[in-house]
């Protein structure tokens, strides 16, 4: 249910680790329910970090060439995290890495 949605545990240096779980059909909006709980108070606002990995091609390969491909198709295809998740853009941090296949 809605009300059972968010798990708050407090954090040092007044943070605080947030845990929300949504169902599978449930509309996820990120911003909306942290709001609801109080967690967006504040002048400045929060900031959500997106981690976002990058394919590359390997000088050798290690897997096989058609799952390789099959792979490089699907992650590129899949969606952008900050708009399933109902974030705004202009609030989001990206951290990622460049993996090799």
């Amino acid at each position: 249910p809605p009300a059972d949605r968010l798990e708050q545990r407090p954090l040092v240096g007044g943070f605080v680790a947030a845990r929300l779980t949504y169902g599978y059909m449930d509309r996820i909006d990120v911003p909306s329910d942290l709001g609801a709980a109080g967690l967006l108070t504040g002048t400045g606002g929060a900031s959500f970090f997106v981690g976002r990995n990058a394919i590359r091609a390997a000088t050798r390969p290690g897997m096989p060439l058609i799952p390789l491909l099959i792979f490089r198709f699907l992650h590129r295809n899949a969606a952008d995290p900050t708009a399933f998740f109902g974030i705004p853009t202009n609030r989001v941090v990206e951290l990622g890495s460049q993996i090799e296949l």
